[in-house]
């Protein structure tokens, strides 16, 4: 056996004070206060209002979430049809050929019966806007990404994410406690309403920055002055 280590060591006591001990409740004061700190640098950013505007479309239900599922099978439509929406809905995603494929399929039949025309009339008036405006919404998303990558300091960007992703869970939530309050098929309305809403104040926020930034909303090309 080494004989050095069977040599009694002393330590310092002086040493063993200067070891602070962290309780939980340091460390959730500390996570508090570095929370608080990213929030701050969340809205200091020159790109806190198209991330902002983001988060508050979350607030709306009208999308193939649960809320507006049940309140679809609570009206009497199928499963397999919203099964077969949500599915046509995320290819609308990627590209919009299919929906209008699907639609002239449907028109050019000669043999549609009175249920086939109601399927048409309902993906028509219902299914297909809802689709489309999840190109619009991955397009949105898309586009901030690249602004916050593109304008925001690249050393505090975890937090700025951190600090987004916060906002958009906050108005999920909130989303869902307004299909708790508003849980009858006929008190539906209020919560399209409040995502109607959303959508409205988030292109403002999102319209009211462009035109600050760039000094202009809408760049024409021949020569014409924006607005």
């Amino acid at each position: 056996m080494n004989a050095k280590l069977r040599v009694l060591k002393i330590t310092n006591p002086d040493n063993s004070r200067e070891q602070i001990y962290v309780t939980p409740v340091n460390r959730v004061v500390r996570g508090f206060y570095q929370y608080t700190q990213d929030i701050k640098q969340y809205f200091a950013s020159p790109v806190w209002i198209p991330s902002f505007s983001l988060a508050l479309l979350h607030l709306s239900a009208l999308s193939y979430a649960a809320t507006f599922i049940t309140f679809l099978l609570n009206s009497g439509i199928s499963l397999p049809i919203i099964t077969i929406a949500r599915a046509a809905g995320s290819v609308v995603e990627i590209s919009t050929q299919l929906p209008v494929l699907l639609s002239i399929s449907l028109l050019s039949s000669t043999s549609a019966s009175p249920s086939s025309l109601n399927l048409f009339l309902t993906f028509l008036t219902l299914f297909l806007p809802l689709s489309l405006s999840r190109l619009g919404l991955w397009t949105y998303d898309l586009t901030t990404t690249q602004l916050v990558q593109t304008l925001h300091p690249s050393t505090s960007l975890s937090a700025f994410s951190g600090a987004e992703n916060t906002f958009i869970a906050f108005f999920e939530l909130t989303q869902h406690v307004c299909g708790i309050i508003w849980a009858r098929p006929e008190d539906f309305v209020w919560i399209a309403s409040v995502g109607v809403g959303s959508v409205g104040v988030s292109a403002v926020l999102y319209a009211g920055w462009v035109r600050r930034v760039r000094g202009h909303l809408v760049h024409w090309r021949w020569g014409c002055k924006g607005i």
